[in-house]
């Protein structure tokens, strides 16, 4: 078995969200169907605007009493404050957690001994694991089923998901991608079956008219002045992707790239490389086959 590893994921913190009407009134904001979370369990998620255009992303863990929305730290505000804004006379009480609840990112090759950990959707190893702080972080993973663990880095954790397409959102980049444009629905975080939520008539009509659309991909640029939010533009100011997460870790430009001009961009001449992430493909295949 390969030595696990784990990252103090610091840059996230943690929502606590309970009533007896916790989950209808975070199905109608959230992208994922929150209601099969009311036994319990874990997914991932989005918060839209109206636009479509994805405000933040939440890993989801539900303990069949609260929901815990673990989400970017430097988004936590804004999204509790606008979540405050609906919750009108429904029987739900937010509170931001995360002087109490830490999150760690786990890399094993069998599965954490936890309830409390979330797969990450883009990966086959990674999860998330939300703990309670008066408990050591070296006792958390102990319990996790393993007794030694390599600690990797914010920076290391980041360029995994790069790597594995498991998109990021920032306070640069906050409501400027919609969700398909993130891959979303290629990690089932969106449900097209459900009631409505804020910015579900745009999400839903991407979905079902088909058209050509933005995805999220892999690439390797020459150019490292860009920034997470940036435009990629041709020599001649024409933009062709925006930049969605970048990395400058292995002595290149790693970046998540949202496009809808892939053959554009291949020409590009800042572009190295660029690859479809593989779960597209099923996508896809899914997609021709419906």
């Amino acid at each position: 078995m390969q030595t696990p590893y784990y990252c103090e994921l610091e840059n996230h913190g943690v929502i606590a969200v309970t009533g007896q009407d916790r989950l209808s009134f975070l199905n109608g904001q959230f992208t994922q169907d929150m209601s099969q979370f009311e036994h319990g369990g874990s997914g991932f998620s989005a918060y839209c605007n109206p636009k479509g255009r994805v405000i933040a992303l939440f890993y989801v863990l539900s303990d069949g009493v609260k929901v815990y929305l673990i989400v970017e730290k430097s988004l936590k505000d804004k999204v509790l404050q606008r979540l405050r804004m609906f919750v009108l006379r429904a029987d739900v009480k937010l509170e931001d957690v995360s002087e109490s609840m830490g999150v760690l990112g786990i890399v094993t090759t069998e599965p954490a001994r936890s309830k409390y950990v979330i797969p990450v959707p883009a990966s086959a190893q990674r999860g998330i694991l939300v703990y309670e702080k008066q408990e050591t972080v070296s006792s958390v993973l102990n319990a996790a089923g393993h007794s030694r663990w390599e600690q990797m880095s914010p920076d290391q954790w980041n360029l995994q998901d790069i790597v594995e397409g498991q998109p990021i959102v920032n306070q640069n980049t906050s409501e400027q991608f919609v969700a398909q444009a993130l891959n979303l629905d290629a990690l089932n975080a969106i449900s097209f079956t459900k009631g409505c939520y804020v910015g579900q008539e745009i999400v839903a009509r991407m979905h079902y008219l088909g058209k050509k659309r933005q995805q999220m991909m892999y690439a390797v640029l020459e150019n490292d002045d860009l920034q997470s939010g940036d435009a990629l533009r041709t020599p001649e100011g024409e933009k062709v992707a925006e930049v969605v997460s970048i990395s400058k870790q292995r002595g290149k430009v790693e970046v998540q790239l949202s496009t809808q001009e892939l053959e554009r961009v291949k020409l590009h001449p800042q572009v190295r490389e660029i690859a479809a992430y593989p779960y597209l493909e099923a996508l896809q295949a899914q997609t021709e086959k419906g």
